[in-house]
């Protein structure tokens, strides 16, 4: 798709093309294996990083994000302590890179981390909007500011593409806050911070919101909708796919051939019942003083209701380029299940997560994630796939 010299939010898509892809070609193939990938989540395949009172680099806070390098290292971003660690495949820390600080190689809001091509690693600080590009070894490479666009500036990539280019989505309100704002997502590509064009724009998310603050100082309170809609983004197999959730349907964008079109898989929705939005609430207030628990119970009693759960709430691309799309959990099951769809949209497989792992990164035959103890400990976990 051709650069555009126009504003990102001129550069709409000018045209579209839906293909809608039929059941048969969500089935299994014939030509693929019986055997869907499938998590083993035993002690001989699991290996765990973390502790509640160990050594200093295993005392995680605020995890960021974790990946697996093609060597069996694995990389945590530790928001807590601005810091990115590195472990041996069986768990044992090597090295620690960066610190808090706004100099080279130091980081003030360490967020997302990318894992590239030759194990390199790109690495957002969002309170310095700046990138910073680290090897496998954790030297670091180079680094630069995350630039304005007029008065917008370059949300965090999802991933890269095959041009070298990256993708990331931002959201614009259509109703202002407060009460029920809906989005519409964003599309971009970018360079260096450079946004190149807009890819595709598409329904977003939605919030909900209330007044607060006091009479001289009012303010906007974010609550969130109860299992609302997310806008869920990621690259596989260097396509982008894009959705929130309202239905299993994907925009699945082709920017190198500049097509889009629209992936849709007929499955039954979950009604989402006065228990479950009540279980929601309960852990939103969960460790509050019982004063602060009624005024936040008063809150959301003027939150949108939704009658079924989310199709989807979360898409992550692997690097056999194919797309892992996250299921509704069921409340109180041992494991969630992952759809799994190669590059064309079809079903291919599905994988049983345990629950409560939230899904960092998938590659080399791997799933990285984070979970939390009963008393709030981070660890990381790495299952093997088979």
């Amino acid at each position: 798709m051709a650069a555009s010299a126009r504003p990102w939010y001129d550069s709409w898509v000018a045209s579209r093309r839906a293909l809608t892809i039929a059941a048969s070609l969500l089935a299994l193939s014939s030509g693929l294996s019986a055997q869907p990938a499938r998590l083993v989540p035993d002690s001989a395949s699991r290996v765990r990083i973390g502790s509640a009172d160990g050594d200093e680099v295993t005392l995680f806070n605020r995890i960021s994000g974790a990946v697996r390098l093609s060597n069996g290292e694995i990389v945590v971003a530790n928001q807590g302590s601005n810091e990115l660690r590195w472990f041996s495949a069986t768990g044992s820390w090597l090295r620690t890179v960066g610190r808090e600080g706004s100099g080279p190689g130091e980081f003030r809001g360490l967020r997302r981390v990318l894992l590239l091509s030759g194990d390199s690693l790109l690495v957002e600080d969002g309170l310095a909007a700046r990138m910073t590009l680290y090897d496998r070894h954790g030297t670091l490479v180079r680094s630069w500011p995350i630039s304005p666009a007029g008065t917008f500036v370059t949300p965090p990539p999802l991933g890269r593409l095959a041009d070298g280019s990256f993708v990331a989505v931002t959201e614009r309100e259509l109703t202002p806050p407060p009460g029920h704002t809906q989005y519409r997502a964003v599309l971009l590509r970018y360079r260096d911070g450079t946004i190149l064009d807009t890819l595709a724009t598409t329904a977003g998310g939605e919030a909900y919101s209330v007044p607060c603050g006091t009479a001289t100082s009012p303010g906007i309170c974010g609550m969130g909708v109860p299992y609302g809609l997310r806008t869920q983004a990621a690259v596989a197999g260097g396509r982008v796919f894009i959705g929130n959730g309202e239905r299993y349907e994907l925009l699945r964008i082709d920017a190198q051939a500049g097509r889009e079109d629209t992936l849709r898989r007929n499955v039954p929705a979950i009604p989402l019942d006065a228990t479950r939005r009540a279980y929601f609430v309960d852990s939103i207030v969960e460790g509050l003083p019982p004063p602060r628990q009624a005024l936040v119970r008063e809150r959301f009693a003027g939150a949108p209701v939704r009658r079924t759960m989310p199709a989807f709430d979360a898409l992550i691309g692997d690097d056999a380029g194919r797309l892992w799309v996250a299921r509704p959990q069921a409340r109180g099951a041992a494991t969630r299940t992952w759809d799994v769809l190669d590059a064309d949209g079809a079903l291919i497989g599905s994988a049983q997560v345990p629950s409560g792992l939230r899904v960092t990164h998938i590659a080399h035959g791997h799933v990285v994630g984070v979970v939390r103890d009963a008393d709030g400990v981070e660890y990381v976990d790495v299952y093997r796939l088979r």
